[in-house]
């Protein structure tokens, strides 16, 4: 199959620019500017999967988790739980990265707020998802559980 394209779900779109990079910056602090995210919505690109759908629950203040990233160790900024997989993962959201490894959504509807996904510690429910084909030949997800269905 084909990897997911790159589409807004339904009720958003992609937004008009990136964050800032006081936003995407790493800080143990209680209050920071990447405070602004949480609850904010992404799609980002997966390898093999294509584009997926999540959800910024929380900025890592832990200085103790990184990523490795081409050879490189980078600090975790967000945890984001992903529609396909119902979890939260540690991810690195890096402005160099922006439009080709993630993307942030707005909603088309500025007068309903997004609520944050489950947290890194909450039982994530039921796993399950399919992947069904819509018009002609691109693909989507169809999700069974999630923050858009």
């Amino acid at each position: 199959m084909p990897p997911a394209p790159r589409e807004a779900p339904p009720g958003f779109k992609i937004a008009d620019g990136p964050p800032s990079a006081e936003q995407l910056t790493f800080s143990k602090e209680k209050e920071a500017p990447g405070d602004a995210l949480v609850g904010k919505s992404i799609l980002y690109n997966w390898p093999v999967v294509g584009w997926c759908a999540g959800q910024v629950v929380e900025r890592n203040t832990d200085g103790r988790s990184f990523k490795t990233i081409d050879g490189e160790r980078v600090k975790v900024n967000f945890l984001i739980f992903y529609e396909i997989d119902q979890q939260t993962w540690k991810t690195v959201l890096r402005l160099d990265d922006y439009d080709s490894e993630w993307v942030l959504l707005a909603s088309l509807d500025a007068a309903v707020p997004t609520e944050p996904g489950p947290r890194a510690d909450a039982d994530p429910g039921p796993r399950t998802w399919t992947r069904t084909c819509r018009e002609g030949d691109q693909w989507a997800l169809t999700f069974s559980h999630g923050l858009f269905s």
